[in-house]
């Protein structure tokens, strides 16, 4: 009996890992150097500290920051980027945040995102968002770092190549 018991924890504690970060959207990668596959998934990340929300770039306003093709609403906006690009690129490029911080690696969807300290998170859906905002934010951003080191090999950052693989 207390075996079941024990069993039947384990998969609800994964059931709740696994959907901390889940949603109904769908996501893509992008891949470095790839000009018809841009940086999350071509949504101009300048706009999101401008305009205050997600807007998707365009093909006509694109600049390629370390092999990464990034599209823009504007040529305001690239010029922007141009000048200071780590300012706007996601702190954990293309991961959750929130998945990071549940300790494990999966893709974000540009129009669930939140800026904190001056730097822009992406997450996989509005539930991962939540996390973040409803809960204790320095110590999931810790989390998220501490795994996204672990996971990924790398020190994480908006400039690190390896959040955009």
């Amino acid at each position: 009996m207390i075996r079941k018991l024990v069993v039947i924890l384990v998969l609800l504690t994964l059931l709740m890992l696994l959907f901390s970060c889940a949603g109904d959207d769908s996501v893509s990668r992008s891949r470095l150097g790839e000009t018809d596959n841009p940086a999350i998934l071509g949504y101009d990340p300048v706009a999101y500290f401008t305009d205050g929300r997600a807007a998707a770039g365009s093909p006509d306003f694109t600049y390629e920051y370390q092999g990464i093709v990034w599209q823009f609403s504007s040529e305001e906006n690239r010029r922007l980027f141009i000048a200071e690009p780590e300012t706007y690129m996601p702190y954990f490029g293309e991961y959750c945040a929130n998945g990071l911080s549940d300790e494990h690696v999966i893709g974000a969807n540009p129009e669930h995102w939140l800026i904190d300290d001056g730097r822009l998170f992406l997450f996989y859906s509005a539930r991962g968002r939540g996390t973040w905002e409803g809960g204790d934010l320095p110590r999931e951003f810790g989390e998220a770092v501490d795994y996204y080191r672990q996971a990924l090999g790398s020190e994480p950052g908006p400039g690190d190549p390896a959040g955009y693989r």
